[in-house]
């Protein structure tokens, strides 16, 4: 009786109620619906949002591909500080609101940006894209770090990372045709070397997350 309820509520009823705020990873967003009985996550996107916490540092410029609910962004302008600065770009017209609402609740206003933008390939978006300014990866501004949740357009986008200075994150999706082998390969080829992976849990298994900082600042 207890699954068929939670069937019942999940097709008929959860999307008709409105938002309330939950905390992801630390993050206030408003993404839980009003009668969720989960609103807490702690691990939510951990390994990406580890990496997140750890290279990125107080003025550090930052570009995020692949907004999602905005947690990676507020984490990065956390970090970063009022002398950093993020931007993001989301291919999905309601995600980059929610990222857009999460900034605000966060109140990291001041030092980020967000573009309603597909850079590279739409690959796999959550959501309407239409709207969306196309982005070819090349264009993407100069920044210390690249963070890169893009369901597989990571593979086009890591062939132009001449832009990036020190370090690049990227949670990998073997569904895609973006394995980690093939990922690390890119880094290498753009001259990064990977000095971590950690492994995120999803429903379609264990997505690695890389990190990985330019050759010359490896080597010194």
């Amino acid at each position: 009786m207890a699954s068929l309820l939670k069937r019942l509520y999940n097709t008929l009823i959860r999307e008709r109620l409105p938002r309330k705020i939950g905390v992801f990873n630390g993050v206030p967003v408003r993404q839980p619906r009003l009668l969720d009985r989960t609103d807490v996550q702690p691990d939510y996107e951990d390994a990406l949002i580890t990496a997140i916490r750890q290279c990125i540092s107080e003025g550090d410029t930052v570009v995020v591909v692949g907004g999602g609910w905005g947690v990676g962004t507020v984490v990065a302008a956390e970090n970063a500080g009022e002398s950093g600065w993020v931007i993001t770009f989301e291919a999905s017209k309601e995600q980059t609101e929610h990222v857009r609402e999460t900034i605000r609740i966060n109140q990291v206003e001041s030092r980020t940006d967000v573009e309603h933008a597909v850079v590279g390939p739409d690959i796999h978006v959550y959501g309407e894209v239409m709207g969306a300014r196309q982005l070819s990866p090349g264009d993407l501004p100069e920044c210390d770090v690249l963070v890169l949740d893009c369901e597989g357009a990571e593979m086009d986008i890591l062939q132009h990372t001449q832009q990036v200075g020190k370090e690049i994150i990227v949670e990998t999706h073997p569904m895609y045709d973006a394995p980690a082998e093939k990922v690390e390969e890119l880094l290498t080829e753009g001259g990064f070397v990977v000095k971590s992976v950690r492994h995120e849990q999803s429903t379609y298994g264990e997505l690695p997350v890389l990190t990985a900082v330019r050759e010359e600042s490896a080597n010194s």
